[in-house]
């Protein structure tokens, strides 16, 4: 058996469909998938306001420790970073957008 199918039979199909199992299988941590839904980090939103203290307490609760799997934490803080970044980006675009549509209405 896969580590896929040890987490849908651990945690039931619904782990997959989880936007943090697919955010950590993208980026080849899904193995964390279950520890974070025990956590009650199953939502990626939740990231959005998370500083470094905060993550660091994430990783620990987890087992993503630099003691334990070090190869693992610097992947995953990347990701973090990056995934805050593209959701920085869309919000802006998101703001250009209806700001773009406002005017557009106005001189309808």
């Amino acid at each position: 058996m896969n580590m896929d199918e040890e987490i849908m039979r651990r945690n039931g199909n619904d782990s997959m469909r989880s936007g943090i199992s697919v955010w950590l299988k993208e980026i080849n941590l899904l193995e964390y998938s279950v520890k974070f839904i025990e956590n009650g980090y199953d939502d990626l939103d939740q990231f959005r306001t998370m500083r470094t203290e905060d993550l660091a307490e994430l990783s620990n609760d987890v087992g993503l420790t630099a003691k334990t799997r070090k190869g693992h934490l610097k992947p995953f803080y990347a990701a973090i970073k990056q995934w805050k970044i593209i959701q920085t980006i869309n919000k802006r675009k998101d703001k250009r957008d209806i700001k773009k549509n406002t005017i557009k209405n106005l001189h309808v």
